[in-house]
């Protein structure tokens, strides 16, 4: 997950100021690694986000728009990629 810096709220509305991560959604990693990524790295990134989700919602946190374009992959690498949820917008 990112990391919430800060946040502040008015009458209507929450502000979330949300670690910034270098990289490229799942999506864009999946279709430029096509082919290349084994199984077992599917398996570890699944795993990844499957506790990240767990952890999100023993804290109380639903995310309801959860999608492949809205996880940050850290890096293009499949040995260094780690998968980051950034999709908090209708948590």
């Amino acid at each position: 997950v990112v990391r919430l810096l800060d946040y502040f709220e008015d009458k209507e509305n929450i502000y979330l100021c949300l670690e910034k991560y270098q990289g490229t959604s799942l999506e864009h990693f999946f279709e430029v690694n096509s082919g290349k990524i084994k199984e077992d790295e599917i398996i570890k990134y699944a795993i990844t986000i499957g506790a990240t989700l767990e952890y999100l919602h023993d804290n109380g946190i639903l995310l309801r728009n959860l999608q492949t374009d809205s996880i940050i992959m850290t890096d293009m690498t499949m040995a260094k990629a780690v998968p980051r949820i950034n999709s908090f917008e209708h948590a």
